[in-house]
């Protein structure tokens, strides 16, 4: 389900990472304009990617609670 979920927003994945930097820095709430971005019901800000955990050393439920 992770690997499906992060599969649909990688489209999107760096104009959302971008429109969070840019909200916060105008100290504005993101949360709209992240939706907008992921074109989605949900996004992710998370700088992580499913593909490079998976290839990680260290155990994957470390990374997901980080």
């Amino acid at each position: 389900m992770l690997q499906w979920l992060d599969c649909v927003l990688q489209t999107t994945k760096a104009e959302v990472l971008t429109e969070k930097a840019t909200g916060e820095a105008e100290g504005l709430s993101p949360k709209p304009f992240l939706l907008r971005q992921a074109g989605q019901f949900f996004y992710n800000t998370s700088p992580l990617a499913f593909k490079k955990l998976r290839g990680d050393q260290y155990p994957l439920g470390e990374d997901l609670r980080a």
